[in-house]
């Protein structure tokens, strides 16, 4: 109940693979008098792999390794389902 009072509930809809819409909480700190919108869904799983490796001092030349060698898997969306995959299934499904 205090959570729908305060207004720090929020719905996201259209959710790649998700069937559904889902609730979440936004922040519970107020800005400039509101709080803090959503205002786009969450990243796939996966989807900053390059970024978070690179971070940690892999080049592109590793990453693409590893992808080869299903240690960082991919998800992807084929046909309104999410599929994590190995890169290989990927290139070559």
């Amino acid at each position: 109940p205090q959570i729908t009072k305060r207004g720090i509930l929020t719905t996201l809809e259209n959710i790649p693979g998700v069937e559904k819409s889902i609730d979440v909480l936004k922040a519970a700190v107020l800005f400039d008098g509101d709080h803090h919108q959503i205002d786009s869904n969450p990243p796939l799983l996966g989807a900053d792999n390059t970024s978070v490796y690179s971070s940690l001092g892999l080049g592109e030349e590793e990453i693409n390794q590893l992808k080869k060698e299903g240690v960082i898997l991919v998800m992807y969306l084929i046909g309104g389902v999410l599929k994590l995959l190995k890169w290989n299934q990927v290139l070559f499904p």
